[in-house]
């Protein structure tokens, strides 16, 4: 009886142990963001879409250490935060009307110790012609910076990362 106590109090001691290290509790949150799902504290205000390229969700304190992913009530959303997470998170730029991403320097935060946040931007260079893609790969772990055109047409962010606007 005093053994299995004493085994019951190691493994609670270890899950308590663990969920208070910020990475492992980081990845306690589903990859995938879905309405209602549990978010993160580091994520909190940031918008992120969902794969059917429509749905667009943002992160909320909900008070209490709990964080939501909540349907982002705006037909035109804007922000200095960005999370993409898996699929292509497609942004439109200033070089179109109601931009989702303005201009200027940006960098992307890998949320895992090997991820690489990467970006591919294609700038208007006239009415009705757009250049070529310009793409940034960043290492693996480590922040990536991108300097946002104010012609951007549009930008496809990838990795597992946190992008936030400069200043």
């Amino acid at each position: 009886m005093v053994r299995h106590r004493r085994r019951v109090l190691t493994a609670a001691a270890v899950v308590v142990g663990l969920s208070t290290v910020p990475g492992v509790a980081a990845h306690a949150a589903p990859r995938t963001p879905q309405p209602d799902a549990d978010c993160s504290l580091n994520l909190v205000d940031a918008l992120t879409r969902l794969p059917d390229d429509e749905t667009t969700l943002v992160c909320v304190d909900q008070g209490g250490g709990s964080y939501r992913w909540v349907t982002y009530d705006s037909p035109y959303p804007m922000s200095d935060r960005w999370f993409s997470y898996g699929p292509e998170l497609r942004l439109r730029g200033q070089g179109l009307r109601n931009p989702e991403m303005m201009s200027g320097r940006w960098t992307g935060y890998p949320q895992d110790p090997d991820g690489r946040c990467g970006a591919e931007q294609i700038e208007v260079l006239r009415a009705g012609e757009v250049g070529p893609a310009q793409t940034v790969t960043g290492r693996p772990g480590e922040p990536t910076e991108i300097t946002v055109s104010p012609t951007m047409y549009s930008i496809e962010l990838t990795g597992h990362c946190l992008w936030q606007q400069a200043g």
